[in-house]
């Protein structure tokens, strides 16, 4: 029973005593009061004590998904650094130190055959020198043949640069400059080196005898810029970022990569393991996301560019192109490519049109038709 308190029968509850005394009643109310005090202070306790109780779940939460995170990410790192090192592949040819307007950087260039003029083989984004291996050694029974690679691909140092059609262009003459690989040259330009290699033709008007475009891109297909590329670099800026984390390795190893990339696909089984320790880096990725972000501004570049004047032009088309399919972008549509390159051919008044029953990639897919036609430029140029 509350003290202060009795039991009235009439109303049936407690009523306060009336027969206690003022002081009583104090005394009383004291105690009430230092009761309330100390329940008001346990329930802050409890509040306290569950509230760190809260933050300290939270807290153990935070740390195991920290864990969860990081621990798979680490085991990659581990796994990449651990694997790099067995994929030091020997160049295929010589390492140029080249001086640029931002430093020296080390470029691979690789020339066999002898004789004039000089062709030179430009890979399309993504590839590099291995891409020509094969039709190099037999372009090389006929005349001086060089592939190389470009700032960052293959065994060349990352350049910083924008990757724009210019910036690429100066960069091939200060390395063919640097090596003393002298004209006359024969260019090659596959896909979007196609237009690296007028962008050359117009600066160095008097070095170039020949032009073979393969299945190459037009800069009037990038205006407005497709979203099909768009994609493309979100796609590769991903794949940059967790390159160093070993996951595409480890995506590779599982799903096969290097066949869903179209370089990768028709690539020789000997070159396979070269190609895949290449874009096991991020500077594979950086480099293919930047030379498709440069590609913004070839409809600027190019548009005084002019023509080809009367040098041998060969344009080939590869009229089996699938449809666009991402992550591989087959961009652009087979008929919008095939019209774009028709508007190529006219570029010269000494051109051809060559139909490769092949995809993209034609060097690798029919090597023979692209050997012919590489020689037959050769031969007017002489």
């Amino acid at each position: 029973m509350p003290p202060g308190m009795v039991y009235d029968p009439k109303l049936g509850k407690m009523v306060p005593d009336p027969n206690l005394t003022p002081e009583e009643k104090r005394k009383i109310e004291q105690q009430r009061k230092a009761q309330q005090q100390a329940e008001k202070a346990a329930k802050r306790a409890l509040r306290k004590k569950r509230k760190g109780s809260c933050a300290s779940r939270l807290f153990t939460i935070f740390i195991l998904l920290v864990l969860i995170i990081a621990t798979p990410l680490l085991i990659g790192y581990v796994y990449q650094l651990a694997s790099a090192p067995n994929e030091n592949f020997t160049p295929l040819g010589q390492i140029v130190s080249v001086p640029m307007d931002n430093g020296t950087y080390n470029m691979h260039l690789h020339c066999i055959g002898g004789g004039s003029p000089t062709v030179i083989l430009d890979a399309d984004i993504g590839a590099w020198s291995i891409h020509w291996e094969d039709v190099q050694t037999e372009i090389a029974k006929f005349t001086r043949v060089c592939s190389y690679d470009r700032a960052g691909y293959g065994w060349s140092d990352r350049n910083p640069a924008p990757r724009t059609v210019q910036r690429m262009a100066t960069e091939l003459y200060l390395l063919l400059q640097a090596a003393e690989i002298r004209p006359p040259y024969v260019l090659v330009g596959h896909g979007a080196s196609g237009m690296t290699v007028r962008a050359f033709t117009q600066s160095f008007q008097d070095d170039v005898d020949g032009i073979i475009l393969v299945d190459s891109l037009s800069e009037t297909l990038l205006n407005p810029y497709p979203a099909t590329l768009s994609q493309q670099i979100t796609f590769y800026r991903l794949a940059e970022f967790f390159a160093p984390w070993g996951t595409v390795r480890l995506v590779d190893q599982v799903a096969g990569y290097d066949n869903w990339l179209l370089q990768g696909a028709s690539l020789s089984p000997e070159l396979k393991p070269v190609f895949r320790a290449g874009y096991y880096k991020p500077a594979y990725w950086e480099t293919a996301w930047a030379e498709l972000d440069g590609l913004k501004s070839a409809p600027s570049e190019l548009a005084d560019i002019g023509g080809l004047g009367n040098r041998p032009l060969v344009v080939i088309i590869a009229t089996d192109r699938p449809n666009n399919s991402f992550p591989v972008a087959n961009f652009p549509a087979p008929n919008v490519s095939y019209d774009a390159q028709q508007v190529l051919a006219r570029m010269s008044t000494d051109s051809e049109i060559v139909e490769a029953q092949t995809a993209h990639y034609v060097h690798l897919q029919n090597p023979t038709l692209f050997v012919i036609a590489v020689q037959n430029v050769v031969e007017q140029a002489r």
